[in-house]
């Protein structure tokens, strides 16, 4: 975009940039609107997520399934100034590039991030302690996420042997309003349960009915997607 281009068109809210470099791109002060942004192309890398990165009022990012040359260095810059995201949509990226984004993005809502080799067990643990206000999740295709991943995804803050960090803690100053003060029982369930309503596995082949029990604690699961899944019998959703 040209700076002329740019003052013209203040009001954009979504910016598309498909097989083309971005050596030019003017923000984020040419463009205070912008809130979406849709990137794909092979001319796409680390330095592209660094003039991306720029842009850190979005809310809605997608990373095209060309886009392999930005990078875990270009996936850390983003993350790290991006962090107001609450939509990501990214294919192929590495555990590293994932965990970038559960680290820094704790505003996550929605997050798609297919056909990804290097997404594991701990990948999922991760996310399910970090980002505690996802509600939707697409992982279909990513083959090294087991049964292990789904417990951990699914029941955030109970000890995982994969994950070594510690479970997430209640806040010190923790308030409720009202006479009665005393702090439910069932509160850690409360504050850190899963909150998932769509989960797309399709694809996740090392799946078994252990994991489909792992969902099961999802209690607001409304869409689940178990395509291709052949290792799950009937037991396991009689269970």
């Amino acid at each position: 975009l040209s700076e002329e281009v740019v003052t013209r068109l203040k009001g954009l809210k979504v910016i598309g940039y498909i097989n083309c470099r971005m050596n030019s791109v003017k923000w984020p002060r040419e463009l205070p609107n912008l809130r979406e942004l849709v990137v794909d192309g092979p001319a796409i890398d680390h330095t592209s997520a660094a003039i991306i990165s720029k842009a850190y009022n979005i809310t809605d990012l997608d990373l095209g399934s060309n886009c392999a040359r930005i990078g875990d260095d270009g996936l850390k810059s983003l993350a790290e100034t991006c962090t107001k995201l609450k939509r990501i949509r990214m294919r192929n990226i590495s555990h590293f590039g994932f965990s970038l984004f559960a680290d820094n993005c704790n505003l996550l809502e929605s997050l798609t991030a297919t056909e990804c080799k290097g997404v594991g067990d701990l990948t999922l643990i991760n996310l399910g302690n970090k980002c505690r206000n996802l509600t939707e999740l697409d992982v279909s295709g990513c083959k090294g996420i087991s049964d292990q991943g789904l417990v951990g995804l699914c029941t955030p803050g109970a000890p995982h042997p994969y994950d070594p960090s510690p479970p997430p803690k209640l806040p010190s100053n923790l308030v409720f309003p009202g006479e009665d003060l005393r702090i439910p029982e069932n509160i850690h369930d409360i504050m850190f349960s899963c909150r998932l309503t769509k989960l797309n596995l399709a694809g996740c082949t090392a799946l078994t009915n252990k994991g489909l029990k792992a969902i099961a604690e999802c209690k607001r699961i409304q869409h689940l997607n178990l395509n291709g899944l052949y290792r799950l019998t009937d037991g396991g959703f009689i269970a």
